[in-house]
């Protein structure tokens, strides 16, 4: 009988394929009251232009140093710059750790 079994396969009508990707998609949850708001855009734009205009006046003032002044030592000018970058980074690094650690254990509060 195997002619019987492949006639039972062949007129037996296709399953659908699966959707891919796990299937229903989940709806992703609610924004909680009061998030999001003007900090969402306003502090990241602000950061651009501050990064954007110091990162001018740094070019400036290093062009007048070198060409105008007649300063010889651009690594040194170039490495003083980043010293610089880095302990405001380091500052910045520091407080942003402060105040999550008080936030979550008060007992780390100054």
């Amino acid at each position: 009988m195997p002619g019987a079994r492949a006639a039972a396969a062949s007129s037996a009508a296709p399953t659908p394929p699966k959707p891919r990707g796990g299937g229903a998609r989940r709806a992703r949850p609610a924004p909680a009251a009061g998030a999001g708001g003007w900090k969402d855009w306003v502090l990241p734009l602000l950061a651009l232009v501050l990064w954007f205009v110091s990162s001018s006046a740094i070019i400036v003032v290093n062009k007048r140093l070198l060409v105008d002044e007649g300063f010889a030592y651009p690594l040194t000018l170039t490495g003083l710059s980043q010293f610089v970058s880095a302990l405001g980074g380091a500052r910045r690094s520091t407080r942003l750790t402060r105040r999550n650690a008080t936030t979550c254990m008060p007992s780390m509060r100054d």
